[in-house]
């Protein structure tokens, strides 16, 4: 049989050059070769290898249900047999291998063994398992902050959104990913976003911006903070942003503003002069003559008493603590 012959010098050399783990099995599954790398990652020497069984010398025990599953594949002639799984060593410890297996097929179709090609990625999986639970975490953390959280490619397609950010956009997040603002806001909407990130990405720098979205329901307004990432080697890639709901702090705002509107138009109509003072001596408003200083009137109010009676009636009923001289 060809399996039975022995390695020439020219095929030891280049079998022994190969970058993996060489094993050829005859029909009865025994080692009939076995390459440097293979007592690199295995630890038995060539000698201690050959006749033994991988189940002898590789195979963790009991045989599990997949690794079956894969040697009756192999001794079915089946070409694409392949697998990932784990193996011992000589010192016992367990690795990760992956596995080419080439069945062996003898001009009579009979089954004559098997050459397989193994790769140990032991690390390349721990690697990848902590870089997983690494990602784990930090969706965890961005998922339990209460903003929207959002990452863009150069050609605003988004590639990473928090569930808060895609509640604003009314979509699943699998229904937002891969998509530019324009396929997914209206178009003064869309509009808007387009062009304060071009200005994050063209001047490398992080900006704030404050947004009104057309969006389903009621008008809302955002604070939204947004960075450019950079490449290993420093390009512009996309952008990070954040955005936060400021709308009852904004309408706060609003209304607070319209009420000094209100009162300053109130007091400039009163013919006397006044001005309000905080509990420090603070001058917070003033009427127009107390600005103009035409007359010498003066009346004085304590801005705290003022702004806790406002705040509990609504009205204005603050208390005097000066006099009309």
């Amino acid at each position: 049989m060809l399996l039975d012959r022995p390695t020439g010098g020219a095929d030891r050399l280049r079998i022994d050059r190969l970058p993996l783990a060489y094993i050829r099995l005859d029909v009865d599954g025994r080692v009939r070769e076995w390459n440097r790398v293979a007592e690199q990652v295995f630890g038995y020497s060539r000698e201690e290898a050959l006749g033994k069984t991988c189940i002898d010398l590789i195979v963790p025990l009991p045989i599990s249900a997949p690794l079956k599953e894969i040697l009756r594949r192999v001794q079915s002639g089946d070409m694409h047999a392949h697998s990932v799984n784990e193996n011992r060593t000589k010192d016992g410890r367990l690795i990760t291998c992956q596995w080419h297996n080439t069945p062996i097929v003898e001009a009579d179709g009979r089954h004559g063994g098997v050459i397989s090609l193994a790769e140990e990625i032991t690390a390349r999986i721990r690697a990848g398992q902590e870089l997983e639970e690494s990602h784990a975490i930090l969706r965890s953390v961005i998922e339990f902050i209460p903003d929207a959280i959002f990452m863009k490619d150069r050609e605003g397609r988004y590639v990473w959104i928090n569930s808060v950010a895609a509640r604003i956009i009314d979509k699943p997040v699998e229904q937002i990913l891969g998509y530019t603002d324009i396929e997914l806001f209206a178009p003064e909407t869309a509009q808007g976003i387009v062009e304060c990130d071009r200005l994050v990405m063209e001047s490398g720098t992080t900006m704030t911006f404050q947004e009104s979205p057309v969006l389903a329901g009621p008008m809302r307004t955002y604070l939204t903070i947004k960075a450019p990432y950079r490449g290993a080697n420093g390009d512009v890639l996309g952008l990070l942003g954040i955005s936060r709901d400021i709308t009852a702090q904004s309408s706060a705002e609003e209304q607070l503003k319209r009420q000094k509107e209100r009162l300053q138009t109130i007091f400039d109509h009163i013919p006397i002069m006044i001005r309000f003072v905080d509990a420090c001596g603070v001058r917070r408003q003033a009427g127009r003559r107390s600005r103009d200083n035409q007359l010498r009137g003066e009346y004085q109010v304590d801005f705290g008493e003022l702004s806790r009676a406002a705040s509990k009636n609504g009205e204005v009923e603050g208390r005097a603590c000066g006099t009309i001289q």
